[in-house]
C-alpha cells in the first residue's frame, strides 16, 4: 500500500509540474468557445509532426505565422496552402504516395510539401540540400519515394538522382520561371486548389529524418508525433519559448533541429521568422527587425555570429526587455578570446576544461553582447535538455 500510495503521490506531482510548465509556456490556451471546438476538430482528423499548424490556425487564424523572403502569411493563410498542396498532390500522383522527398532550404514551400504531404498520408523524407546527385538517388530509391519536392536550384542534383526513376517532381522555389520546362510548381497547386481539403487519409503520415551518413549512405528514421505531453514539458522547462511570441529559426528546417523548432513554433502558435540562405549578419538583423525572443541556429551559425567584428556586433546591443533566447542543437562553440560574447549563459558559469559536453540544446540569453566569454579551451553551461 505504501508504495501504491507514493507512487500516486509521484504521478500528482508530476502532472501538477507538467501543467504548470505548459500553462506558462502557453501551450494550454485561454481562447473563445468556438475555437476549441476547431482545435477539438482538428485533432479528431488525425495526429502528426505537422498538427500543430492546424491547430495554430484554428486558435489564432489571423495571427502571422510565418515569414520569408516573400513576405508574411497568417496561420490560416498557411493553413490553407498546406491543404491545397495536399489536394493538389493527390490529384498529381492520382492516389496516396507512400513518400514524399523534400529537399529544399527555409521559406513557406517546404512548410507547404511538408505539411501537405503529411495531410495527404504520405511519410516526408527530409533531405540535406549538400546532397550529390548518387547520394540522392541511394536515398531516394531505398526509402521507394514517389515525389520530390525541390528548389530550382537543386534541378541538376535531381536530374541526375532521378534519371531512369519514376518520380514525380515538383519545384518549391523559382529562380528562373523560364527555364522550369513545363515542371509544375509547388505555387501552382497551391494556387489551383485554394479552398479544397483532402479527405481523410488511409494511413497516418511521418516525417522520416536522415542519419549523420557516417558510415555509409545516411538512413531514414521516422518521427511522429510521439512524446506526448510529458516531452513538451520537458522541453518548455528547458528551452523559454512562449506562445505567441517571435522566433528567428536560422537553423535548417531539413534537420532535426531545425524542424524540432518549426513543430514546436506551430505547437505555441508562435510567427516564425526565416530566410532560405544563413548570414549571421542578416540574422541579427532578422531579430532585431521583428523584435524576435527567440533565435534557433546550429552551433557553426553561432560561431560565425560569434566572429562576426566587434563593430558589426556592437549594432545589435540586444538588452532588456528583448531577452532574445538562442538555442543551439549542441554544446557552443568557445568564444573567441578578447571578442565579444555572442550571448551570456542563462544558468551557472562556464563548466571546467575538460568536462563532456553532452548537452543537446543549450539556451542562451542576450542581456548584452558584453565580453564575459570563457577563457579559451572551456565551454559555456546552460540549460539542457537530453
Amino acid at each position: 500500500m505504501g508504495a501504491r500510495v507514493r507512487g500516486l503521490l509521484a504521478s500528482v506531482r508530476r502532472t501538477v509540474w507538467m501543467v504548470g510548465v505548459l500553462l506558462r509556456a502557453g501551450m494550454i490556451p485561454l481562447v473563445r468557445p468556438d475555437r476549441y471546438v476547431r482545435m477539438v476538430a482538428v485533432v479528431r482528423r488525425g495526429v502528426t509532426a505537422t498538427t500543430g499548424i492546424a491547430l495554430a490556425a484554428a486558435r489564432a487564424p489571423r495571427r502571422t505565422a510565418f515569414v520569408d523572403e516573400r513576405g508574411a502569411l497568417t496561420w490560416a493563410e498557411l493553413d490553407a496552402g498546406c491543404d491545397a498542396f495536399a489536394v493538389g498532390l493527390l490529384s498529381l500522383t492520382g492516389g496516396e504516395p507512400r513518400t514524399v522527398a523534400v529537399l529544399a532550404r527555409n521559406h513557406r514551400g517546404f512548410v507547404h510539401g511538408l505539411a501537405g504531404a503529411t495531410r495527404a498520408g504520405s511519410d516526408v523524407l527530409l533531405l540535406n540540400t549538400a546532397f550529390s546527385g548518387p547520394q540522392l538517388r541511394d536515398v531516394l530509391v531505398r526509402e521507394q519515394a514517389a515525389m520530390v519536392v525541390y528548389d530550382q536550384e537543386f534541378q541538376g542534383v535531381v536530374d541526375l538522382a532521378t534519371d531512369g526513376l519514376e518520380v514525380a517532381e515538383v519545384v518549391a522555389w523559382v529562380d528562373d520561371a523560364t527555364a522550369l520546362a513545363g515542371r509544375t510548381t509547388v505555387d501552382t497547386l497551391v494556387d489551383q486548389h485554394t479552398g479544397e481539403r483532402p479527405g481523410r487519409p488511409s494511413r497516418k503520415g511521418s516525417v522520416i529524418l536522415l542519419t549523420s551518413g557516417t558510415t555509409g549512405t545516411p538512413k531514414g528514421a521516422k518521427r511522429g508525433a510521439d512524446g506526448g505531453a510529458g516531452a513538451l514539458a520537458a522541453m518548455f522547462d528547458r528551452i523559454p519559448w512562449r506562445a505567441e511570441e517571435t522566433v528567428v529559426v536560422a537553423a535548417p528546417m531539413f534537420h532535426a533541429w531545425g524542424f524540432g523548432q518549426l513543430a514546436v513554433a506551430a505547437a505555441t502558435t508562435c510567427t516564425v521568422v526565416t530566410r532560405r540562405r544563413f548570414d549571421p549578419e542578416a540574422t541579427l538583423a532578422l531579430v532585431e527587425e521583428h523584435s524576435a525572443t527567440g533565435l534557433a541556429v546550429v552551433p557553426v551559425m553561432l560561431e560565425r555570429i560569434i566572429d562576426l567584428p566587434d563593430e558589426v556586433l556592437d549594432r545589435y546591443p540586444w538588452a532588456p526587455p528583448c531577452g532574445c533566447s538562442t538555442t543551439t542543437s549542441a554544446r557552443c562553440p568557445p568564444a573567441r578570446s578578447g571578442a565579444s560574447a555572442c550571448c551570456r549563459a542563462r544558468s551557472s558559469p562556464a563548466t571546467p576544461r575538460g568536462r563532456p559536453r553532452t548537452s543537446t540544446a543549450t539556451t542562451w540569453s542576450p542581456a548584452t553582447w558584453a565580453a564575459s566569454t570563457p577563457t579559451a579551451g572551456s565551454s559555456w553551461s546552460a540549460a539542457t535538455t537530453t
